[in-house]
C-alpha cells in the first residue's frame, strides 16, 4: 500500500480547527506566577544601579531580580567566536543594547508583573556605541573592552584558482587577479537587519518538582535537547534531570533554534519564588530584544570574457553579529558552502568577518546563509550582463553547472550530487514566457510607458541539511497500532501528517491508527535541530 501522493486529510487539522492548538501561553499550573522584564533604553552604557524597592512593594509582587540576586555565570558565545564576549543573563555593570534585561520582576498575574516594572529604576551612563559595521571595524569604541576588539569570528577563506592544484583552494585568501579579465564589475551590497516575527513571540514556562531535583520546561522552540542542555549546564545539573516538553509551536524561522538569556533565566526565578513562573514576550519586545537575521554587508568583484563567460568572482563578508555572538556570528560560513550559487567558475575566493555591535544579538532566519550567498552571486551576475550587454538569463545560461558535471565539486569544496540546472533554467523560462516579458518590456521603455515593467532572474542551489544527527523510531503495539517517535520538531509544517504517510506506506498500518510523537526530551532520547529549510 502506498499513501505517497494520494490526497489524506492532514491529521493536524481537526485538533487545530475545533479545540485549538494548545501553546505554551495556555498552559496553567497550581501557583503560577508571571515575569515582565525591565529593559536597557539605551544602546551602550555603564549601569551604575538598578532601584528596585518601589517595584518590590506593588500588590502581587513575588520577587524583583538584577544580576546580583543570582548566583549564574555567563552565557558562552558560540564556539570558534571570542570567547571573551560572555553574556550576563541579565545585565551586570554594562548593558550592551537597546532591550537587554537588567532586572525581572515575578508577580502573580501578568498585569501585576507589567505593573510593578514600571517602578524599577535602572540608572545608566550612556557610553558611546557602535551600530554600524564600518565603526565596528574600525575598532574605535569596544563593544567587549575586555575582549580588546570587535572581531567576533574569522572565516576561513575558500580560493580556487584555475590549473593550480586543489591544496591551493583554502590557502590564505588570496586576492584573485582580475587583469586577463575582459570585463570587471564590483558592487557594495547590504543586506538588512530584520526581525524573523513568528506569530507567536518567545514564551516559555519553568516548574521544578516539590523536592526541586528535577525540571520541567516548557519551550516554543526548534531545539528541545539543545534547551534542555543549556539549561542543565547552567544549573549545574545532569540533562536526565530536566525535562523540555514542547506544545503546539507557531512558528520560528530560525529565532528559536537556541534558547535566549530570558527563557533559560525563568528556572532560575522560580526556583527563588518556590512556584511555577511562565513568561510571553510581548510584540514590542519580540522585535527590540529577540534574536535578528541577516545585517550582513558584502563586496562583489566578478570578471569574464565579453562573450559572458565568467571566469573570476570574488566575495567579502562583513556580519553584524550583534552585542552577544550567537548562531549570526557563523553564518558567513554556511553562506562559504554555495557561494558560487550554479555556476562554473574557474577561479573564486570568499573571506568573511564578523563584528559585535550595540545592536541585539543576531541568528538564523530563513534559510540562514545561503539567502545571502545568493544574493552576492546574482547581482553580479547581474552586473556582469549589463556591462556585456547580454540578456541576464543568457549569461546563467552559459555559466551553469552542467549536468554531465555531476556530482559537482565547488570552490568551497562542496559537493552538488545531482541537478540539471540548464534545463531547470529553461523550464522557468518558458513557464514565465520570459521571451514575450522582455518583449513587452522593451516595447513600454520605448513607449515612455509610465507603467514599467521590471524582469528579474535568479538561479538558486539549496544545501538543505545543515548536518547533525535525529531520531528516527517506529513502535509496533500489540493491538497493531504504530508510535512513530521523531527528533525533527514540528513547527507548523505538518509533521505528523507526512511522517504518518511515510509510515503508513512502509508498513502498511492504516494512517488513523499511527500517532506522532516528537518535541519531548523524556520520550524522544536525542535531536539536532528543526532547521535549514
Amino acid at each position: 500500500m502506498s499513501l505517497l501522493g494520494n490526497r489524506v486529510l492532514r491529521v493536524e487539522d481537526q485538533q487545530m480547527l475545533t479545540k485549538g492548538a494548545r501553546y505554551v501561553a495556555d498552559l496553567r499550573f497550581d501557583g503560577q506566577a508571571h515575569v515582565r522584564f525591565v529593559r536597557s533604553t539605551v544602546a551602550h552604557g555603564r549601569l551604575l544601579g538598578v532601584d528596585t524597592g518601589d517595584a518590590e512593594a506593588r500588590p502581587g509582587v513575588l520577587g524583583v531580580f538584577t544580576a546580583s540576586d543570582l548566583d549564574l555565570h555567563d552565557l558562552a558565545p558560540i564556539p570558534a567566536a571570542n570567547e571573551r564576549m560572555t553574556r550576563p543573563v541579565l545585565a551586570r555593570d554594562t548593558v550592551r543594547f537597546v532591550g537587554e534585561p537588567v532586572a525581572a520582576v515575578v508577580a502573580e498575574t501578568v498585569a501585576k508583573a507589567a505593573d510593578a516594572a514600571e517602578y524599577v529604576v535602572v540608572n545608566i551612563e550612556p557610553l558611546p556605541s557602535v551600530v554600524r559595521l564600518q565603526d565596528a571595524v574600525a575598532d574605535g569604541t569596544l563593544v567587549h573592552p575586555e575582549a580588546g576588539t570587535n572581531l567576533v569570528h574569522e572565516m576561513t577563506p575558500a580560493v580556487r584558482i584555475a590549473d593550480e592544484e586543489s591544496s591551493s583552494r583554502a590557502s590564505g585568501g588570496a586576492r584573485l587577479d582580475f587583469s586577463g579579465c575582459d570585463v570587471v564589475v564590483e558592487a557594495s551590497l547590504a543586506i538588512q537587519r530584520l526581525a524573523a516575527v513568528p506569530l507567536e513571540p518567545r514564551s516559555a514556562a519553568a516548574v521544578w518538582d516539590a523536592d526541586g531535583a528535577r525540571l520541567t520546561f516548557y519551550a516554543s522552540t526548534q531545539a528541545p535537547h539543545r534547551v534542555r542542555d543549556a539549561l542543565a549546564e547552567l544549573y549545574g545539573l545532569e540533562p536526565e534531570a530536566v525535562r523540555v516538553v514542547v506544545p503546539d509551536v507557531g512558528g520560528g524561522f530560525g529565532a528559536k533554534g537556541s534558547p535566549t538569556a530570558e527563557e533559560l533565566l525563568l528556572a532560575g526565578l522560580a526556583r527563588a519564588v518556590g512556584r511555577p513562573v511562565s513568561w510571553t514576550e510581548t510584540r514590542a519586545e519580540n522585535l527590540t530584544s529577540s534574536v535578528h537575521g541577516r545585517a550582513q554587508h558584502q563586496r562583489v568583484r566578478m570578471g569574464g570574457t565579453r562573450d559572458g563567460r565568467i571566469t573570476h568572482y570574488q566575495l567579502a563578508m562583513s556580519q553584524d553579529a550583534g552585542a552577544y555572538p550567537m548562531v549570526g556570528a557563523r553564518l558567513p560560513n554556511v553562506a562559504r558552502k554555495v557561494f558560487t550559487g550554479c555556476y562554473d567558475i574557474a577561479n573564486a575566493a570568499v573571506v568573511a568577518r564578523s563584528y559585535a555591535t550595540n545592536t541585539a544579538p543576531v541568528a538564523a532566519y530563513r534559510g540562514a546563509g545561503r539567502p545571502e550567498a545568493t544574493m552576492a552571486v546574482e547581482r553580479a551576475v547581474d552586473r556582469f550582463a549589463a556591462e556585456t550587454g547580454l540578456d541576464a538569463a543568457e549569461v546563467r545560461r552559459r555559466n551553469l553547472v552542467g549536468p554531465e558535471q555531476m556530482p559537482y565539486t565547488n570552490p568551497a569544496d562542496a559537493t552538488y550530487d545531482s541537478g540539471d540546472y540548464p534545463e531547470a533554467l529553461r523550464r522557468a523560462l518558458a513557464a514565465a514566457d520570459y521571451d514575450e516579458l522582455r518583449s513587452e518590456q522593451a516595447r513600454r521603455r520605448a513607449a515612455a510607458d509610465p507603467v514599467l515593467l521590471g524582469v528579474g532572474v535568479a538561479c538558486y542551489v539549496e544545501s538543505a541539511s545543515m548536518g547533525g544527527s535525529e531520531l528516527g523510531e517506529m513502535v509496533l503495539a500489540v493491538d497493531g497500532s504504530l508510535v512513530v517517535r521523531s527528533g525533527a520538531t514540528a513547527l507548523g509544517q505538518g509533521h505528523d501528517t507526512c511522517w504518518s504517510m511515510i509510515a503508513a506506506s512502509v508498513t502498511g498500518v492504516a494512517l488513523e491508527r499511527i500517532a506522532v510523537v516528537s518535541g519531548d526530551t523524556d520520550e524522544i532520547a536525542h535531536s539536532h535541530l528543526t532547521a535549514g529549510s
